[in-house]
């Protein structure tokens, strides 16, 4: 079977873990697979066409960013090898599996791929499978799938499939990668879909996870790793007890980074200390509004008041501390982002990052925007603007226009800001590379430009 990645290439790339997982799923039942990941293979179409005249399934990862591409794909395949089988998971496929069969999907996978795809590989009739939606002169689904309760039986990405030295991220230099230390997440939030990995936390085994950094730092030569669990640092107990498992190694220099948004009020400093004692560097926090009234409607169950104190600390223990912020909410107007906007740049951080909302389909958020406001966009079919500023939908009390201008005001106002401008300008000079001064250039581009509907 041939997996595929249809993200193209940007600035950064990083690997795709899913497709790591599916590929090992298929070895435990013999089945052979090739990867290949869009955002690094040239002439990706070609080598995909290629490919498939060794195998005749092909099985895509989807999410809200790469669906376009894919089904771009998709077309294509249809065209030059007719006969393949294709294969789609991953949430949005999960969330819109009635609009893709059959013209773009075979067979889609919904929820959890990996006890599912080893069914498909072996052959096992699809009515008799869990998870499944496929096509059978009509639109059949099978009953759901459990979530897989212990994850320790899921064996750990293919990497040698993975050419890790083709990734890059920023102006990051060594060899990096990412991992995950468990699935699932307790919280509600309107923003999030639970349709892949549920809301229970299954972790990983500690033993489990170390064997995996073991293999990418000895044998792979990873020397930073970073972790994208949905609340790695909920656990304070487990943080620790990693912690002190990595400083029983004998590793090479290696460092970790939290760039997926932890919670704002974990504030456990010895966790963060222990943390940062085993390499811990760079921390990102998912703040997401400065508005209470935002808060709640995001049912985040965050308060705004501890922020500020977290914030403080990350920064007196020395991680630099990225924000994350959502601009232009359904219960949003311009002078609640202005608050937003004020209260951002109070915070002690290296970096703010604004995001245009994007009402993810299977979401809550997506629900309220279809039933209150309207969409600019078809989001079942993937959007055109991430990370560029544009608005998707609009609200009767905010309109696209209006989002796009905050937008701009809001990373101008934080990084013209002089205290910003000041940590830039006596940053020392080592610390700045080619490729740092290119990301400085992108979040110039970002703040004086884009969200401009020229």
């Amino acid at each position: 079977m041939l997996l595929v990645n249809p993200t193209h290439a940007q600035w950064w790339s990083s690997p795709y873990l899913s497709i790591g997982y599916i590929a090992s799923a298929i070895r435990q039942v013999g089945g052979e697979v090739d990867v290949i990941d869009c955002q690094i293979q040239d002439n990706f179409g070609d080598a995909i066409i290629k490919a498939l005249g060794k195998h005749d399934r092909i099985g895509f990862y989807t999410n809200v960013a790469t669906i376009r591409n894919c089904l771009a794909l998709i077309r294509e395949i249809r065209k030059e090898k007719p006969h393949t089988q294709i294969i789609l998971g991953g949430p949005q496929a999960t969330a819109i599996y009635p609009e893709l069969i059959p013209d773009y999907a075979d067979i889609i996978v919904l929820g959890e791929g990996e006890e599912t795809i080893k069914e498909i590989v072996n052959e096992k009739p699809l009515a008799q499978i869990k998870g499944v939606a496929y096509w059978d002169k009509r639109l059949k689904v099978t009953p759901p799938r459990p979530i897989i309760a212990d994850i320790d039986t899921i064996p750990m990405p293919a990497w040698d499939l993975i050419p890790l030295e083709k990734y890059k991220f920023a102006h990051l230099k060594p060899i990096i990668t990412n991992m995950i230390t468990h699935r699932g997440c307790p919280y509600q939030c309107t923003n999030c879909t639970k349709l892949i990995h549920g809301e229970k936390m299954r972790y990983r085994s500690l033993d489990k996870v170390l064997d995996e950094i073991r293999y990418l730092v000895l044998e792979r030569g990873v020397r930073e790793i970073h972790f994208w669990d949905d609340n790695f640092t909920f656990n304070p107990k487990r943080v620790k007890h990693f912690c002190n498992m990595i400083l029983e190694e004998n590793f090479p220099p290696l460092k970790f980074a939290l760039l997926n948004g932890i919670r704002a009020d974990i504030q456990n400093e010895d966790m963060f200390t222990l943390m940062r004692q085993t390499g811990f560097y760079w921390v990102s926090v998912a703040v997401e509004s400065g508005v209470p009234r935002n808060i709640e409607f995001l049912k985040k169950k965050l308060d705004l008041t501890k922020v500020p104190a977290m914030v403080s600390m990350l920064k007196r223990l020395g991680y630099q501390t990225t924000l994350f912020f959502m601009l232009g909410l359904p219960t949003d107007t311009v002078d609640t982002i202005q608050q937003s906007i004020d209260y951002a740049k109070k915070l002690e951080a290296d970096q703010i990052f604004w995001f245009m909302v994007q009402p993810f389909p299977g979401t809550e958020m997506h629900h309220y925007v279809e039933r209150e406001g309207w969409f600019l966009q078809d989001m079942k079919m993937g959007y055109t603007s991430y990370d560029d500023g544009k608005a998707v939908y609009e609200m009767p009390q905010l309109k696209a226009w209006q989002m796009e201008k905050m937008f701009r005001k809001a990373y101008r106002s934080y990084y013209f800001s002089l205290r910003q401008l000041k940590r830039v300008l006596t940053k020392p000079a080592e610390d700045y590379s080619l490729e740092s001064v290119k990301g400085l250039l992108r979040t110039g581009w970002r703040f004086m430009f884009k969200g401009s509907r020229i």
